[in-house]
């Protein structure tokens, strides 16, 4: 295991260590092989240095390269399901109707990920934490929920209904001015009290713009 710079960071190379954001948060987390869009992320979070194992085997290369291939594959459906939840805020923003069928195909595909691999999907939930806050934390929300529910073995239906209600638990947040949830800093004590009226506010829009389940409704209502 070798410590280096980023500067000294290269293509290929595969991390000793997982890579440790804000409040130890994980964000890369051991074993992954570096790429130029790791390499990016790393930059723009100020990493410093990082720890490096030794060159790898060819069969070992062959397996990250098959690794990498599916976690590619998997950001797509991540960024889907982000870019699905940016579209419902500015819906409601406008106040035009919600693209139902989006958000479903958004949860379909990350019901059908998390059943096949929720590992990679893990992965996914720690490399994005810091990027969009609001919106990967609606998908990283949805895809803890689907974990839970395909252990627990609940039919497609249900899983749908969590997975919907799990991603768009915060979207009354667009019904709050930008500056209370778009930020890094603390609330005000008074601030917060504004927040705390989002998840009525969620469902309040539901309501009005889609036609949801009860169960996701009351999700929203009561998270």
């Amino acid at each position: 295991m070798k410590k280096k710079k980023i500067d000294e960071v290269t293509v290929g190379m595969i991390l000793a260590q997982p890579v440790l954001g804000p409040k130890k948060v994980n964000l890369i987390p051991a074993g992954t092989k570096i790429d130029n869009e790791l390499i990016e992320k790393l930059h723009r979070w100020e990493i410093e240095s990082v720890d490096i194992v030794e060159e790898a085997s060819s069969d070992d290369e062959e397996i990250e390269l098959n690794e990498q291939k599916t976690r590619k594959v998997f950001q797509k459906t991540y960024s889907k399901a982000v870019s699905c939840t940016k579209n419902v805020l500015k819906n409601i923003v406008d106040n035009e109707p919600l693209h139902v069928e989006e958000v479903k195909s958004a949860v379909q595909e990350m019901i059908d990920k998390v059943i096949d691999n929720t590992d990679v999907m893990l992965q996914l939930t720690q490399l994005n934490v810091l990027e969009n806050h609001l919106f990967s934390h609606s998908v990283n929300v949805s895809t803890y929920a689907l974990i839970v529910g395909v252990y627990l073995n609940l039919p497609q239906e249900q899983l749908r209904e969590l997975g919907t209600a799990a991603l768009l638990h915060d979207i009354g947040m667009a019904k709050l001015e930008e500056t209370l949830w778009n930020h890094d800093k603390s609330l005000t004590s008074s601030a917060f009290e504004v927040v705390k009226t989002h998840p009525l506010l969620g469902a309040e829009v539901l309501e009005k713009l889609a036609n949801y389940p009860k169960s996701v409704i009351n999700a929203i209502r009561q998270h």
